[in-house]
């Protein structure tokens, strides 16, 4: 592979994105593959090799404003490991559901992302695809139920907001 980003076509940026970051290319096809099966009609499919790659995919679709609400990461990668990326994207976009996907992480690299990258799930290598696909199910729905959560009680405040200045009391009628 010759590049560390697998961008999509242009006219699909309005869709969400799912991100896969393992410097495996063989992994990172299979993942791409299987998820564009299960999710393809509704999240586009973002890929990359290394940590520095990935993370020019997430600042390219935040400059953008397109979500991404799962990122799928492997932990051993060279140069930045893949406790220290979900740490950085956490630091960035906290929302963002954050899986560990590997076959060689220790308990300290796990544990570094449960405490300071809020991992939300981690799963090893060899992974069994149904395991997989309804991790993320799961996680997309989390994000997006956290996201209308969030738009209710913006929603709430300014209705409040609004009845607190508009509402005039008996006493002054």
């Amino acid at each position: 592979m010759d590049g560390n980003i697998n961008s999509q076509e242009e006219n699909k940026d309005s869709r969400p994105i799912i991100l896969l970051v393992d410097d495996e290319p063989i992994i990172l096809r299979g993942l791409k593959e299987q998820l564009k099966l299960a999710f393809g009609k509704d999240y586009d499919i973002e890929i990359a090799e290394d940590a520095e790659a990935a993370w020019e995919i997430l600042e390219e679709y935040v400059e953008k404003g397109i979500d991404i609400p799962v990122v799928v990461c492997d932990q051993v990668m060279p140069g930045v490991k893949g406790d220290e990326l979900l740490i950085r994207i956490h630091n960035k976009k906290p929302d963002i559901r954050k899986i560990m996907l590997t076959g060689q992480a220790s308990a300290d690299a796990v544990g570094n992302a449960l405490n300071h990258a809020n991992l939300y799930r981690y799963l090893s290598k060899p992974w069994d695809s149904n395991d997989l696909i309804l991790t993320i199910r799961e996680a997309l729905k989390s994000y997006f139920s956290d996201l209308s959560l969030v738009e209710l009680n913006r929603k709430l405040e300014t209705t409040l907001l609004y009845n607190r200045e508009t509402v005039v009391p008996i006493s002054k009628v």
